[in-house]
């Protein structure tokens, strides 16, 4: 059925229709009986799986022995739009109580009903003291808080009131300054995740003037800019492995202060660094992604609305398999799969299948699932591409790899959407394994130079495959 309000309300959980349908029956929502019977007809469509109907049955449905009028059937579905986005605007509402005292507090101060203000500035005060999450958000709806307070109390203090100047601007400066800086490091943090990935070369932001700042100020004595601050200089100065453990336990008891979202971008930072030092050849990083990992999606927080992503189940599994873990990364691969996004499921099932199999040396099943890995998507056709060339070396397959060595090669030289880091660790493996296939076991000091190469270059991919092949000479 083409038509927007339905293919948005076919997406929408059954629970969801359910409250809208409620939200839909109350006159004061709503008053347009039309509006209310289109919904039932696309409700009852969505949950029983009906086959398609077109504009005209379902005008004949709601308006009966009337002619199809199509200017007023559009109308009746942009009107049914209309509605569903003020019931997501109050569903979105209800959930964020923090925004609720800030309206209430505002509305109160509108309509001048000051024998509800007194009682809703103490229940806010108490609320926002004892709400556990104290990231951005929270600083900033307690500057929107005390910012109506300190309005109120200066419309007291011009019509010579007696009151309680406990909110000052002091205070307003210290949240707007909290929220500013927690937000500029979390956008610095992930525009470096970003530049690591893609072409971009935007610097970030005033950051490091921020961080001079912090160096001499109590800003630091907030746990979230603490872990914030460590979490940016742990991405971008990467040598030093002492702000990895400075974050993961400053995050190890802070949790509660975060969201669901923050907390996902700090685990997926922890694990980006130990991916980073696990492809230069550090395996000291093993035990550590898998723990995080386990961690992370038991407690959820590497979930995203009750979804693991393709990039984390593929993290794991890697980690996994070069600790030698077998069994339990193919435990993982059949148990955590239902996780994936049912788009992305079989595609990631059929690569990190194939790594398994890699690693376990069925180098003929390897073949069979890359066959059935679909290569729309960069990443794995990328990706895939190098587990098909080291496969082919393992079956020593020579002809085939060296042709498939020159496809890749010009392959990497192409690519305009990856970014040059990135290009570069692939084409450094492309070389080194080229320059180890002309070398012939007798050739040691061919072999330890280019052993001394791999183990110098910081920008290859599979760095621990090529210095065991290269050994294995």
């Amino acid at each position: 059925m083409n038509i927007r309000i339905y293919n948005i309300l076919a997406q929408q959980k059954t629970t969801t229709l359910t409250r809208f349908h409620k939200y839909l029956s109350s006159p004061y929502f709503n008053v347009n009986e039309s509006i209310f019977a289109l919904f039932e007809v696309f409700q009852k469509s969505i949950i029983q799986k009906l086959p398609p109907i077109n504009k005209q049955e379902i005008w004949l449905t709601i308006f009966k022995n009337k002619a199809f009028d199509d200017k007023r059937f559009r109308k009746l579905c942009s009107d049914l739009t209309l509605r569903f986005e003020n019931f997501v605007t109050i569903e979105s509402l209800t959930q964020d109580s923090l925004l609720k005292h800030v309206l209430l507090l505002k509305q109160i101060n509108n309509l001048g009903l000051d024998e509800l203000a007194i009682k809703a500035k103490e229940n806010s005060s108490r609320f926002f003291n004892r709400f556990p999450e104290k990231s951005a958000n929270y600083h900033l709806k307690q500057y929107e808080r005390e910012k109506i307070l300190y309005d109120i109390q200066s419309d007291n203090i011009k019509n010579n009131k007696d009151i309680n100047q406990h909110d000052t601007i002091d205070n307003l400066s210290k949240n707007l300054d909290q929220f500013y800086v927690i937000e500029k490091l979390k956008l610095a943090c992930k525009l470096v995740t970003l530049q690591r990935e893609y072409k971009i070369s935007n610097k970030p932001f005033e950051v490091e003037i921020i961080l001079r700042l912090l160096n001499r100020n109590q800003l630091l004595d907030n746990p979230a800019i603490s872990v914030y601050r460590n979490m940016y200089l742990m991405l971008t100065e990467k040598e030093n492995k002492s702000y990895f453990s400075e974050l993961k336990d400053l995050t190890s008891n802070l949790w509660d202060i975060f969201t669901n979202e923050e907390q996902s971008e700090i685990f997926s930072a922890l694990l980006t660094h130990c991916i980073g030092h696990l492809n230069q050849g550090d395996t000291s990083y093993l035990g550590e992604i898998l723990n995080l990992y386990d961690t992370g999606i038991e407690k959820e927080y590497m979930l995203k609305n009750g979804v693991l992503s393709i990039q984390s189940f593929r993290n794991y599994v890697v980690a996994g398999l070069r600790d030698n873990q077998y069994s339990k990364v193919e435990s993982f691969i059949k148990n955590k799969s239902t996780l994936l996004d049912l788009k992305q499921r079989e595609n990631a099932l059929n690569y990190n299948l194939a790594m398994l199999n890699f690693y376990e040396k069925n180098h003929e099943d390897v073949i069979r699932f890359l066959s059935l890995v679909n290569y729309d998507d960069i990443w794995y056709n990328i990706r895939s591409r190098t587990l098909s060339i080291a496969n082919y070396y393992e079956l020593e397959e020579f002809d085939v790899l060296e042709s498939q060595l020159d496809s890749f090669i010009i392959f990497l030289s192409r690519q305009k959407v990856m970014s040059e880091n990135k290009v570069i660790i692939y084409k450094n493996f492309n070389s080194f394994l080229k320059k180890l296939l002309k070398i012939r076991p007798k050739e040691k000091e061919k072999k330890e130079t280019l052993k001394q190469l791999i183990l110098k270059e910081k920008q290859v991919i599979n760095k621990t495959w090529l210095l065991d092949k290269l050994e294995e000479l």
